[in-house]
Formats: C-alpha cells, sequence, structure tokens
C-alpha cells in the first residue's frame, strides 16, 4: 500500500524507488522526504527557515525509524494486520499516522528511510504565518509525547521527555533572542517553531489528551 497527501504530487519514479528501498531492507514499511514547494512571491525567509520540512528532514539511506508519517509511505499489507485496530481517532486533528506506525514498530514492524523516494508539497499561503506555524509545532510536539507516554513503558520516559522539552524551549528563547538581534526572520521561525514543540509537550504532561487544530 502507498500512500502520499492529497496535496503531494510524486516525483519521477517514485513508486519503483520506494518499492525498491523495501526490497533492499525487507523493510515493513518505507517512508521517504517530502520537499516544500512554495508560492511565488513567498517571502524567502519561510524556506529558509526550515520549519516545513522538519518532519521530513533526509536521514542516511535505510536508516532505521520508530515512527513515521503518512505522507510519504509504502506499508506491506502484513504491517497493516498487526495493528488491526486501526487508527486512533483521538490523533484525528493531527498525529493518528504516527501513533499507527509507531504501534506497528513495537509489534515488529520494520520501519525504514529512503531519500529516493521523493514527493513534492504545495504549501498554501494560508501557512505562512507565525500561528499557523506555532500550532503546527504545537500538534507536533503534543503528539511525539503521547507517543511515548502511552505505548513506550520504559522506565525514565517521562522524565527524558520534559528534559526535551525543556531543551526545546531554551533553544527556542535562545534562538528568538538572537534573531531579534539580528533581525533574522528565518531563525525567528525556527525559534517559534521549537517554542510550540516545547508547548506541546507541556500540554501533553498536563492533560494526556491530543492537541487539537
Amino acid at each position: 500500500i502507498a500512500m502520499i497527501d492529497d496535496d503531494e504530487v510524486p516525483t519521477a519514479g517514485w513508486l519503483d524507488e520506494l518499492l525498491a528501498a523495501q526490497r533492499r531492507t525487507r523493510a515493513d514499511i518505507v517512508a521517504g522526504p517530502v520537499v516544500s514547494e512554495f508560492p511565488a512571491g513567498a517571502p524567502s525567509w519561510f524556506e529558509q527557515s526550515g520549519v516545513f520540512s522538519i518532519g521530513f528532514r533526509p536521514l542516511p539511506e535505510g536508516a532505521e525509524m520508530r515512527w513515521c508519517a503518512s505522507g510519504n509511505t509504502l506499508v506491506r499489507v502484513d504491517a497493516a494486520r498487526r495493528v488491526p485496530e486501526g487508527f486512533d481517532d483521538r490523533f484525528n486533528a493531527s498525529g493518528e499516522d504516527s501513533h499507527f506506525f509507531f504501534r506497528a514498530h513495537l509489534r515488529g514492524c520494520k520501519i525504514v528511510w529512503t531519500n529516493a523516494a521523493v514527493v513534492r508539497e504545495r504549501v498554501p499561503e494560508s501557512r505562512l504565518n507565525r500561528s499557523w506555524i506555532f500550532r503546527r509545532a504545537m500538534r507536533s510536539g503534543n503528539t511525539h509525547a503521547l507517543l511515548e507516554f502511552e505505548l513506550e513503558h520504559r522506565p525514565g520516559v517521562i522524565f527524558v521527555r520534559f528534559l526535551k522539552a525543556a531543551g526545546h524551549l531554551a533553544i527556542g528563547v535562545g534562538c528568538a533572542s538572537v534573531a531579534l538581534l539580528r533581525r533574522d526572520r528565518a531563525l525567528g521561525l525556527r525559534a517559534i517553531y521549537r517554542i510550540g514543540v516545547a508547548c506541546g509537550m507541556f500540554f501533553a504532561f498536563a492533560s494526556r489528551e491530543p492537541r487539537g487544530p
């Protein structure tokens, strides 16, 4: 089963590359990069910030992953059968794919990365603002924290995630300070994203519920 989002377009050879990676690695799930395409005339700092591609940053070819997103993914039918309950409706606003694939990983599925199978995503102008970036970052941080809280039953997982949240917040505040001094808008967007991720994680600590839109 090959998956992309409805606002994405595969590049030439996309499906062949996913299948080739699966054959090389004998993986149950293969994920690849999503390249953002910005509208004409969009301010350059949005692309320079990198915040639109954080979830799809390149990894070494064949690297194994604990979870992935469904925006560019090949899934063996047997892997889907290992998670017969399907997607968790609580995460419909964001993160249902990561939650599903992490459960598959915990049940023995091998998830690998390939850089060769690329899809392109058109970024609408409605997303080119700090508010959308912050909300997206909050959802990301919230989802990743809840994945570990709910599914990864090992000692210290909450403490480690708390340290990660504090680290994101500290880095975000530091980047924001430098961005103000340098008038660096791209760095400012990265700061907003870091702070949003931290807020989403702290929200998970407080509520243990998925963060809405």
